[in-house]
């Protein structure tokens, strides 16, 4: 195959090793696509179990919620503490891999859901932000009603 003159050379060059690369180690292909069905099936039900269970009141409030955990002996309550927060980053990370293009799942529910679950500062303001959006507002709560919950309190603009 002849190729074309391009002003990129040493992208195409990338390109070509890669592919070769990626031809004489079909796993990691294969991996790969394993991997991206592993992280859309946990969207499709992890997104939705947790949008459900969100209360009502969940982005018009300023304190923040109890945990269910709250109680708990503190060495379990740091461990669950820590389990929140990975699964947070998690999420962020998933919804930021689905929502490139071409790629299936719902990415920035996902991302907002993870932003939810970690513990940063300025995090009640970002998810305000976000559920601000007609968009995203109308998505969850079409979503909530399918599961029967009632839909969230609309936050106001910051």
């Amino acid at each position: 195959m002849e190729r074309v003159n391009s002003p990129w050379p040493p992208l195409l060059g990338f390109l070509d090793s890669l592919t070769s690369w990626l031809g004489d180690h079909k796993w990691v292909v294969w991996a790969g696509v394993g991997f991206s069905a592993v992280l859309f099936g946990a969207t499709i039900f992890l997104v939705p179990w947790i949008i459900v269970r969100i209360p009502a009141d969940y982005l018009t409030h300023n304190r923040p919620p109890e945990l269910p955990w709250a109680k708990a002996h503190p060495a379990l309550r740091i461990v669950l503490m820590i389990g929140k927060n990975l699964l947070g980053v998690f999420l962020i990370l998933l919804g930021i891999a689905l929502s490139l293009p071409g790629v299936p799942g719902p990415g920035l529910l996902s991302a907002l859901i993870g932003l939810a679950l970690v513990d940063i500062p300025a995090r009640r303001k970002l998810l305000r932000w976000a559920a601000s959006k007609d968009w995203i507002f109308n998505s969850v709560n079409k979503l909530r009603a399918k599961h029967g919950k009632p839909p969230l309190e609309k936050p106001e603009r910051e």
